[in-house]
């Protein structure tokens, strides 16, 4: 079940009552899986994934379009597991998918995408950003980034991973013939500008400006590479799993417009890694990864609500004077009125209320009471 603020600590989610979702952000989805499935894959692992994707409703545009992910993983097997590892694969088809690149930050922890060409597009039914194009990364935020490593959409030996052998190695910047991810070139050992020295991080080089050591698509030590539809997974290893243990991992994807408008690929990278710092500030000093505030204790000292249901023509007036604001919130949690009182009471009219179940929170100058609100 999806964690809830419990009032009176029953176990039992009970909006009426007061209890609404705990979630991270101003707004957010959560969701259970497992890794039990049929098809060409061995045995599962009997892994259970708790994730919760939320964002915040920011006058900081910045922060408003970051994504932030929680996942929890839990060994549900009766196995204890050694060298686990952790990827998050990323396809960012940045505009038109055709014309990009992609990079990462060692720094932030960021795997990033950002167009291979001054101009993103145009391609006949594909929409596009044109000049200036954006960037766009993947940061972790509580984990080491340990590897990064792309395929190619192949059937070659730096092809698409077929079976779970294969994503295991490509964590481990393997690729699917088990030759070692190699710095220069594509990363390939058979790919022109690849050297002998075995690489943990694909282009781990700054695009924005040029190092005669420093490895990105542009700078291979040979010919750049031609931009395409890029893949990047970013991973970290977690070690140990044992049997009923947990591990988290807290994801943002931040995204970068290029704030020059300068007809440059790379200003928006400049850009994005100046916002993977901010985030990643944020979130250390607590202000990302925290919950909402829980309702205050029930009060049973005011009144009841009347009426209650309320139909059409109908309203809600409040004369007691130990209160002085309402909100009235959704089943999800998400705060749709308020109104404070004027003079001596508060009427809460019929028609500012669509249909629906509500949460009705009455407040006082030191305690509160919440009870359900039916609007017919």
């Amino acid at each position: 079940m999806a964690p809830f603020i419990d009032l009176n600590g029953n176990s039992r989610y009970e909006p009426e009552k007061g209890d609404y979702p705990d979630i991270k952000g101003d707004e957010a989805m959560y969701f259970i899986c497992n890794d039990a499935r049929k098809g060409n894959q061995p045995e599962a692992m009997e892994i259970e994934v708790h994730g919760m994707v939320y964002g915040f409703n920011s006058t900081d545009e910045q922060l408003s379009n970051t994504i932030f992910i929680n996942l929890k993983f839990i060994n549900r097997s009766l196995f204890n597991y050694r060298n686990v590892y952790f990827g998050m694969y990323n396809d960012y088809d940045l505009g038109d998918p055709y014309d990009d690149y992609v990079g990462t930050d060692t720094t932030l922890d960021m795997v990033y995408a950002y167009n291979g060409e001054r101009v993103d597009g145009p391609r006949k039914g594909i929409p596009s950003y044109g000049a200036s194009p954006p960037a766009i990364g993947m940061m972790l935020l509580n984990q080491k980034l340990t590897n990064s490593m792309y395929y190619e959409l192949t059937t070659n030996g730096n092809g698409e991973p077929e079976n779970s052998s294969d994503f295991y190695d490509c964590m481990q910047s393997k690729f699917k013939d088990g030759s070692s991810l190699k710095y220069g070139g594509t990363g390939y050992h058979r790919s022109n500008g690849a050297t002998n020295q075995n690489a943990d991080y694909l282009f781990p080089g700054d695009p924005t400006y040029f190092d005669a050591t420093s490895w990105t698509e542009s700078n291979t030590f040979s010919i750049p590479n031609a931009p395409g539809d890029r893949r990047i997974i970013g991973s970290t290893k977690i070690d140990t799993l044992t049997i009923g243990s947990f591990f988290e991992v807290d994801l943002a994807y931040v995204f970068a417009e290029n704030s020059l408008k300068d007809e440059t690929n790379t200003r928006s990278v400049i850009d994005l890694k100046n916002l993977g710092h901010k985030i990643k500030a944020l979130y250390d000093s607590g202000q990302i990864n925290q919950t909402i505030k829980p309702i205050p204790t029930l009060n049973k000292s005011y009144g009841p609500i009347y009426p209650n249901p309320i139909g059409e023509g109908q309203s809600i007036l409040i004369e007691d004077i130990n209160i002085n604001k309402v909100e009235i919130y959704t089943i999800q949690g998400k705060l749709i009125y308020r109104k404070e009182k004027n003079n001596t009471s508060i009427r809460i009219e019929r028609e500012d209320l669509a249909k629906g179940i509500y949460v009705i929170r009455l407040l006082g100058p030191s305690d509160s009471r919440s009870e359900k609100l039916i609007v017919k």
